[in-house]
């Protein structure tokens, strides 16, 4: 059977800390306007979660079991302080609004997609499974219809970490903000796919492995952005460095193919390189140390049209912003 919350209705979970609630089955279904609060204890769902209504963690545990498809919508989800969130198995789509200040974990066999407003401020996030932001916006469970799908728009704010070791996928018209004070994101695995924005305006953001491939844009107005990663990395898109951000290339090469906007600084270190195409309308600054940077420029000493014959020069790069 089935644990149904009617609208209007709410139900709270709160038990010893070392209790452990299970709802199995065909799961739970929470009606618009109605409310799941867990206070205290752990609760475990080995059955899906089908909510209009709204979710709340305010203290302890809950965990996603079992291979199922997980959905919260209406309200969305709110984590406070000392809630952890984990998915284990499945995957979960959050179309409501979520406000975290506690912690949340994706496991590698499991799915997070988020089509809403998300905002985490508190212990932190840490993946190791696909994190995409979209989500269906119905329950039909077709994406067969542009209009089902909802982006998302995240947030890492005050001093969290967002930490991401498998997969994370930002589509056209979704984003994700980096505005931490001082905390230090991660991303790793298989890096990131991006065709939204990418925006760094406070603490660190170290891709330590998989790369960025950005179609959209990226910008970098505050805080810092590390290329540490093996992989190669390819920005097609607008990339903007503000006058209060910092990018440093430590170890790959950046490809880059859009438009460049460059105010703040660029650090190109013994184990990176930047590749700027014609199309960027940037050449690399003879102060910068030779090798760790290469650009296309016309014979003249201007970057050429389509019919105009260039060669690809090479041209020092190392430590500081281009003029």
């Amino acid at each position: 059977g089935h644990l149904n919350v009617s609208s209007g209705s709410s139900l709270k979970i709160e038990s010893l800390e070392s209790a452990r609630s299970i709802i199995g089955g065909d799961g739970l279904v929470l009606e618009s306007a109605g409310e799941l609060e867990v206070a205290a204890g752990s609760v475990s769902f080995q059955g899906p979660i089908r909510s209009e209504g709204r979710v709340h963690i305010s203290q302890g545990l809950v965990e996603f079991g079992s291979d199922d498809q997980h959905v919260i919508r209406g309200d969305g989800l709110m984590m406070d302080e000392n809630a952890v969130l984990e998915v284990q198995l499945g995957e979960l789509s959050i179309t409501g609004p979520v406000e975290s200040s506690g912690f949340m974990y994706i496991g590698f066999a499991a799915t997070l997609n988020v089509g809403s407003l998300a905002t985490f401020s508190g212990s932190g996030f840490e993946s190791y499974g696909v994190v995409s932001l979209s989500a269906e916006s119905d329950a039909s469970g077709s994406r067969r219809l542009q209009e089902q799908v909802l982006t998302g728009v995240v947030e890492i704010a005050a001093n969290t970490s967002f930490e991401s070791y498998g997969h994370l996928a930002i589509p056209a018209d979704a984003s994700i903000l980096f505005s931490s004070n001082s905390g230090t994101s991660f991303i790793a695995g298989e890096g990131v796919d991006s065709s939204g924005d990418i925006r760094v305006e406070g603490g660190s953001v170290h891709v330590t492995s998989g790369g960025v491939r950005s179609a959209g844009t990226l910008s970098v107005t505050g805080g810092s952005l590390y290329f540490d990663s093996d992989a190669n990395s390819a920005l097609t898109g607008p990339t903007i460095i503000g006058a209060n951000g910092s990018v440093f290339v430590l170890n790959g090469t950046v490809y880059v193919h859009g438009e460049v906007e460059i105010l703040g600084t660029m650090t190109v270190g013994s184990s990176g390189k930047i590749a700027l195409a014609e199309s960027t309308g940037v050449v690399c600054p003879e102060t910068l140390a030779r090798e760790r940077c290469e650009d296309w420029v016309c014979e003249d000493g201007f970057h050429a049209d389509n019919s105009s014959a260039c060669v690809n020069h090479i041209l020092g790069c190392t430590n500081s912003g281009f003029d």
